[in-house]
């Protein structure tokens, strides 16, 4: 049976903008990472295909812990970033707040960025946002061409010009409003959470201080 299930959603206004420069010249900035939905993928071959990512995917307390710490990249790298490569691709990282709005179905994160060179590519507009992450996948019994995404890991976080995942994966540069504490009704997750120690340290990784 899947019921709907409530959280507690506080928009605070903050006397400071989107984003800051710190004393140290560096970036802070919020945006949405990841979404809920279907994005396109294409074979080496040239065909079309599709990758769909429930909310139960993207809520999943093991994804969001994920998050946290995640290593910024100026465009994707060729490898998955590792211990042994992290100075040659980090320009900044993720903090360890990490936001779940369930009311737009995004993933959001304060990204601290720290590199002159990524900072000047934001100024010129390379302010989009795309996880490098690992996923399993699993066909889609009604649908050919599509699979759904499962067991997601974050990798890094990378800046591009033109994010996979649209352009509403971004950093948000106007006016700042962070969440509080979770407060929508989300209609699109399955009764997989209890009222139990899980669902509550899943909240607890939900929410901004």
């Amino acid at each position: 049976m899947t019921t709907k299930r409530q959280y507690f959603l506080d928009m605070i206004e903050l006397d400071k903008p989107e984003f800051e420069y710190t004393d140290s010249g560096l970036l802070r900035a919020k945006g949405a990472i990841a979404r809920v939905g279907t994005m396109e993928y294409l074979t080496k071959d040239g065909d079309t295909y599709y990758q769909y990512v429930p909310p139960s995917t993207l809520f999943d307390p093991t994804h969001l812990k994920s998050i946290a710490g995640l290593p910024v990249t100026l465009f994707h790298p060729m490898e998955d970033v590792t211990p042994e490569n992290y100075k040659v691709y980090s320009v900044g990282s993720t903090g360890d707040r990490v936001i779940s709005r369930l009311d737009k179905g995004l993933v959001e994160v304060v990204l601290t960025i720290g590199d002159a060179e990524a900072i000047a590519k934001v100024k010129d507009g390379i302010n989009q946002l795309s996880m490098g992450y690992w996923a399993d996948l699993e066909e889609d019994p009604e649908k050919s061409d599509t699979y759904i995404q499962t067991k997601r890991i974050g990798n890094h976080i990378a800046l591009v010009d033109k994010a996979r995942g649209g352009e509403q994966l971004k950093l948000n540069l106007d006016s700042y409003n962070v969440v509080k504490n979770i407060t929508a009704i989300d209609k699109s997750i399955d009764n997989q959470f209890t009222n139990t120690k899980e669902q509550k340290q899943w909240q607890i990784l939900s929410v901004i201080a």
